[in-house]
């Protein structure tokens, strides 16, 4: 197992322009990084493969740390919508205490009155629903890279599904503890991928995810013909679409001009990381042939300057980049909901009209 420190990797990404944003581990593993492009903006995911091990040898606590548990994916049946479960009877979980009386008294069991307690309540009564939703979607999205050595993965809430590099399955994680979340399409790369090549990847990821994006957004177009024909009616269905594309394009222009902002960020945040590097070059320079204590005094105060101003432009820079995600979690939040309500529709309305020319049929 190749082992890779967290400092290394943190000051390669960085001089890519790439940010690290959170870690999800799994017994104490590093498997997934999350982080983002300050050039583009597009959020990505990293993939650690098992071969690696992620040694954390710096303080990284400005850095999001998430536990993950790997799960197993229920037998969802394909061929229909999963309902919603049923409201967890706790009563079934009840048994009747069991007490003996003895000569000593009356004797119960420990254990007994432990597993009493011992019933797990489902703070989410539509998990089942959440998940089987979001196994759905991934199985519609993983096609948009069946052929590419990327893969995708899906974050909403406490799930994350991905698709395996090596089995090309859907694979399922639960963050520890539950938190609610923005649901997340996100390209996933291998760690060796972003090592091998890391100005192509870069490429790859803003050229793939604006494909789905594109994607998305012809099928919601699609979709919402297609059930505007099922419907056979007027509605008010276009109306919503239009109200949707309108936000669409709201949100866009908001990204633009956060995108713009954070280019000149870097680019600021450049000029000052050069003056400082120019100044500490010289002071090392200087040493060897001698200087006065003015000059000294002089780079001192122009290193301290510098300094102060670097830390207010990287701490604009993080600002950018937390509103950035924000805008963008709502972007994709409106695409990936609009794509399952428009989906779900057509199906449910088709098999409706089905229903309805099979009660035809048998009203002869």
């Amino acid at each position: 197992m190749q082992s890779i420190s967290i400092s290394k990797l943190f000051f390669f990404l960085q001089k890519n322009d790439i940010i690290i944003k959170r870690f999800y581990r799994y017994n104490g593993k590093v498997v997934f990084i999350e982080c983002i492009l300050q050039t583009h903006g597009q959020l990505f995911c990293m993939y650690i493969e098992p071969s690696y091990n992620i040694v954390i040898d710096v303080n990284i606590n400005f850095i999001k740390n998430v536990e993950i548990q790997k799960e197993e994916i229920p037998s969802f049946k394909e061929d229909r919508i999963i309902e919603y479960p049923d409201t967890v009877d706790l009563q079934k979980g009840w048994n009747d205490l069991h007490i003996d009386i003895n000569e000593g008294g009356i004797d119960m069991s420990e254990k007994e009155l432990t597993d009493g307690y011992d019933i797990e309540i489902n703070h989410e009564e539509n998990s089942t629903k959440v998940l089987s939703d979001c196994y759905r979607q991934m199985q519609r999205y993983k096609l948009c890279v069946k052929s590419l050595e990327y893969k995708v993965c899906f974050f909403k809430d406490d799930i994350i599904l991905n698709v395996s590099f090596i089995s090309n399955k859907i694979q399922y994680w639960r963050i520890m503890p539950y938190q609610k979340n923005d649901q997340t399409l996100m390209i996933l790369v291998p760690l060796d991928k972003v090592y091998t090549d890391v100005s192509k990847t870069k490429k790859d990821i803003v050229k793939i995810e604006t494909g789905i994006i594109q994607n998305l957004e012809y099928n919601q177009i699609k979709q919402t013909r297609n059930i505007n024909k099922l419907l056979l009616h007027n509605s008010n269905l276009f109306e919503y679409c239009k109200k949707i594309e309108l936000k669409r394009s709201k949100l866009n222009e908001v990204m633009g001009k956060l995108r713009l902002l954070m280019e000149k960020t870097l680019s600021s945040k450049q000029i000052v990381e050069n003056k400082i590097s120019v100044i500490k070059e010289r002071r090392v320079d200087n040493k060897a042939i001698g200087r006065g204590w003015k000059q000294d005094i002089d780079e001192i105060d122009q290193l301290s300057y510098l300094q102060s101003k670097l830390n207010r432009v990287i701490h604009v820079e993080r600002e950018l980049q937390d509103q950035y995600k924000t805008v963008w979690c709502d972007y994709q939040n409106l695409l990936l909901e609009s794509d399952r309500i428009l989906f779900d529709g057509g199906v449910i309305i088709s098999q409706l009209i089905r229903n309805f020319d099979i009660l035809k049929k048998i009203s002869l």
